[in-house]
């Protein structure tokens, strides 16, 4: 999960080692740190992600370091010996991972891991999903233009699933990003179903983007 969404009162220490409470699956909290200079480093004035050992702890060539509501800001020094001003969204890369703080190098496009602020209304599920440029975008998709109703079942194939359920919502289980409903199996009978729609549904480039993978097997079932 984005880690500004599962912790609180987080701040910064000695410009390098960002320090939060972390909630964990069984609601309670813990303080944890993070160093950040072991994952992020100075390349020429701009945060890098990528060779944080070759780039060196950014801290060390770095002046102004603040923190605050998830953005680390700073400026660099670059080889000309000047400075510049930039920031690094850290719910691009910081997860809290069951009570602990890590560090993901790339951001990946999971929906859970890059995106908050979820709504569903009817078929059109909405988000504000963090783009490359490490700031957050608003972006929508409708479900009912790739899911539809097979054998009582919500599945990431055909169109139009809305008309076949009722009382639909959006719920995170655990890494599960479900879209529960009342699925109709017949006449007048409805039944609770419910489809993961990480599977399916992925954060590129700050949109929602529905991807249809078959290549490494079916993400679900049809009989």
């Amino acid at each position: 999960m984005v880690f500004t969404l599962t912790t609180y009162d987080a701040f910064l220490k000695d410009n390098h080692i960002l320090v939060a409470y972390c909630y964990s699956k069984d609601g309670s909290s813990r303080r944890c740190e993070l160093d950040l200079d072991k994952h992020l480093g100075n390349n020429d004035g701009w945060f890098d992600t990528t060779t944080p050992d070759r780039s060196h702890a950014f801290s060390h060539s770095s002046r102004d370091i603040t923190y605050k509501d998830g953005t680390l800001r700073a400026s660099l020094r670059k080889l000309s010996k000047d400075y510049n001003i930039t920031t690094i969204c850290l719910d691009s890369y910081v997860v809290n991972a069951n009570g602990q703080l890590q560090f993901c190098k790339t951001p990946g496009g999971e929906i859970l891991s890059s995106c908050r602020a979820f709504c569903l209304t009817d078929s059109v599920l909405s988000a504000l999903c963090l783009g490359m440029d490490h700031t957050w975008h608003a972006s929508s998709i409708d479900l009912n233009g790739h899911y539809g109703v097979y054998k009582g079942a919500v599945v990431p194939i055909g169109t139009h699933f809305h008309r076949d359920v009722r009382n639909a919502c959006f719920q995170v289980r655990g890494a599960r990003a479900l879209l529960c409903a009342e699925v109709r199996v017949a006449l007048g009978k409805f039944e609770h179903g419910e489809v993961d729609l990480s599977n399916c549904v992925f954060n590129r480039e700050g949109r929602l983007t529905f991807v249809l993978d078959l290549s490494g097997g079916k993400p679900f079932k049809l009989d």
